[in-house]
Order: C-alpha cells, then sequence, then structure tokens
C-alpha cells in the first residue's frame, strides 16, 4: 500500500482544534495510521508540541478553505 499525505514536513498550516479554535501551525512531525479495514489516517504534528497534532481534515492552506470547511457543516434552514 502506497500512502500520500496532503501536506509536507516545514508546511506553514491553520489547523481547527478540538474546541473549534484556528491556529496556524509548522508541521514538525507527520505520523501516519493505517488501520485493519485499511482506511488511513494522516495527523500533522505542531512544530514545538510534543502533544498537539491535527487530523489531515482538519488542515488548510487558506483561511478561506477553513471557513469553508466550517461553512458546509452548518444546517441551512
Amino acid at each position: 500500500m502506497k500512502v500520500e499525505t496532503k501536506y509536507n514536513v516545514g508546511d506553514r498550516l491553520i489547523a481547527l482544534s478540538n474546541e473549534g479554535k484556528a491556529m496556524e501551525i509548522e508541521v514538525c512531525d507527520i505520523m501516519v495510521t493505517v488501520n485493519p479495514d485499511q482506511t488511513v489516517s494522516v495527523y500533522y504534528r505542531k512544530e514545538g508540541d510534543t502533544f498537539m497534532s491535527f487530523p489531515e481534515e482538519k488542515c488548510f492552506t487558506t483561511e478561506q478553505e477553513l471557513v469553508g470547511y466550517v461553512m458546509s457543516g452548518i444546517s441551512r434552514q
């Protein structure tokens, strides 16, 4: 199985935390997990913070991408 990540070490991203806060990060580590069902999880670790990592689906290169992601989760009534 070949796994390709969306971003690379050294990339500067805007990540959405578990608390829903946007933060700028510089990627220092990439963690890839292949699950028993063959799904792949990719996490990017923030430079200078051993315990803070973000799933690939919550990392963005621009504020516009982040806003689009957030707005896609808002139900329209």
